[in-house]
């Protein structure tokens, strides 16, 4: 039972660390002009991809599998987030340059940062460029990792109901 209530320390820490430490940096990093407008978007993404949750308590609810109800949404919720989560670091690569920092938040992912430098594309300016795929890929994949969370977080909260 420990074990299956981890996951929500883990969910918590998760959610928490996304919402009060990556989401402003990571905002930052992608519209250094309009930070604010890039978070508040970024919150909007995050606060839309709740409705996984439900949806997937609904379903496995009504599924027979031969796995059980909740494992094959346990699986699925796991197998879009771990590409999720590697597409969020690759498309951070792209947009952040770690020139001139520590490197503690830059990735290998971004290529030739010589060749970054003169990249002035951006999602809300509209020009097309390396920077702006990664804003989007990020913003993607973001999407698609905190939708897989709450697919998770929702299929083990009715798993320990379900042991009860």
């Amino acid at each position: 039972m420990f074990g299956l209530l981890a996951f929500g320390f883990a969910y918590g820490e998760l959610i928490s660390n996304f919402g009060l430490i990556m989401l402003p940096a990571e905002a930052d990093y992608m519209e250094p002009a309009n930070n604010a407008i890039m978070m508040t978007f970024l919150l909007f993404v995050s606060g839309i991809s709740p409705f996984s949750g439900p949806l997937a308590g609904y379903y496995s609810d009504r599924c027979q599998s031969s796995w059980g109800r909740r494992r094959p949404y346990l699986l699925a919720g796991t197998i879009f987030t771990i590409p999720a989560l590697v597409f969020m670091w690759y498309g951070h690569g792209m947009f952040h340059n770690p020139v001139g920092e520590d490197g503690s938040m830059g990735s290998s992912a971004g290529g030739n940062s010589s060749l970054d430098d003169d990249d002035d594309s951006s999602l809300f300016h509209g020009t097309v460029g390396k920077h702006m795929w990664g804003e989007v890929m990020y913003i993607l994949a973001f999407l698609v990792a905190m939708a897989a969370f709450n697919v998770q977080n929702q299929t083990l909260g009715s798993l320990i109901s379900d042991m009860i």
